[in-house]
């Protein structure tokens, strides 16, 4: 599974796979440098970013939909709804809280991703990333300073984001306590 694989040793594999003489033009028949300019780079960091965290999302979703009693399906069937009507009406609330998380740790991972950008492109091709700016400003800037209120910024968004999320999603933060229970 490519989750357990750690993103540097994937960016690393997509990195030869993506070669002008690499196995991805090899299989499309094609003879893209995909890493040589802005959208064909951007491409590559997406698939393979997507390659690397799908399964994660699909392990957070499937852990979801497991624990759907069964019987909440047999009743609306039995009760003359059909497939779109139980999706709409017993799926989609159920687990749209793992909905939440997944879609949230994703737009997260990617508001942060440093390590596929740096090693496939090294931020060429219009895809650095905050996290590029970071450390070029600290390492290769030397600029402590500038790389600091970078990181700030970076936390700030994700935030920013984060509650966005949460309120879009209308899942409550805090459990609020009814009739004096929980």
């Amino acid at each position: 599974m490519s989750t357990t694989i750690p993103t540097a040793v994937s960016a690393v594999l997509w990195s030869w796979m993506l070669q002008p003489t690499g196995i991805i033009n090899h299989v499309l028949h094609t003879n893209v440098i995909w890493t040589g300019s802005e959208w064909p780079a951007k491409l590559a960091i997406v698939v393979a970013d997507t390659w690397k965290t799908a399964p994660f999302i699909a392990l957070l979703l499937l852990a979801a939909l497991q624990v759907i009693p069964r019987q909440l399906y047999e009743a609306a069937k039995i009760d003359g709804a059909g497939t779109w009507q139980q999706f709409r009406a017993i799926t989609l609330p159920l687990v749209r809280p793992a909905l939440l998380v997944a879609v949230l740790f994703r737009v997260l991972d990617v508001l942060r991703i440093y390590d596929l950008p740096a090693i496939l492109t090294n931020g060429a091709n219009d895809t650095t990333t905050l996290s590029i700016l970071v450390v070029q400003a600290v390492i290769g800037n030397l600029e402590p300073g500038y790389g600091s209120a970078l990181s700030t910024l970076t936390f700030l968004v994700i935030f920013l984001v984060a509650i966005v999320f949460v309120r879009l999603f209308g899942v409550s933060l805090v459990q609020r306590q009814v009739g004096g229970r929980n």
